[in-house]
């Protein structure tokens, strides 16, 4: 018991554009009498020319609804399976909706999210680059000081060998002055 089935015959609809119902069978080759809603009475309600909006959606259901008065009026078992897939029509669009709701939601938490792990790994990586320059100098430093014990090293090692040279040097002589003595 729709309000759509209850305006009853011959009474001009609450809707824009709509006409009464009609008796005359409506034919895919004969629009129906009064025309109907057309494209003059969405571009005069606002409607937009994109995708369906609120104001398309209302003149096509009060569109349904005629045809279904219409159908009724005709065959009431028909009627009755019209307004059961209208019926489901609304729930498919209402699921739609929420379903287009939830999603933008989900889009923007994780909008949300990225743009705050976005700035979380910012400071994470602005970290880690004080952190990678810090150990840059600690290397050059290391690096420098592993040089001076390099190069302190070499010059003690050359200054033992002199000092063994000359030791040896030393000790062949004064070999050679015990052997000139004892001969």
């Amino acid at each position: 018991n729709s309000p759509a089935l209850t305006q009853g015959v011959g009474r001009r609809p609450r809707s824009v554009g709509a006409a009464g119902v009609h008796r005359a069978r409506v034919t895919p080759g004969r629009p129906p009498a009064g025309g109907g809603p057309g494209p003059e009475a969405a571009a005069e309600a606002g409607a937009g020319d994109r995708s369906l909006c609120h104001v398309q959606r209302d003149l096509y259901s009060q569109c349904f609804d005629e045809l279904i008065r219409q159908e009724t009026i005709n065959c009431p078992d028909r009627g009755l399976l019209l307004q059961r897939v209208r019926d489901e029509i609304s729930m498919c669009i209402a699921a739609y909706e929420t379903l287009d709701e939830s999603s933008v939601a989900f889009g923007m938490r994780k909008v949300l999210r990225g743009e705050q792990g976005k700035a979380e790994m910012e400071e994470q990586i602005s970290v880690l680059e004080g952190q990678n320059r810090a150990l840059q100098g600690q290397l050059q430093e290391m690096g420098a000081e592993c040089e001076a014990v390099s190069r302190r090293e070499l010059e003690r090692r050359v200054t033992e060998e002199q000092k063994h040279t000359d030791e040896i040097e030393l000790l062949k002589r004064t070999n050679q002055q015990l052997k000139f003595q004892l001969s």
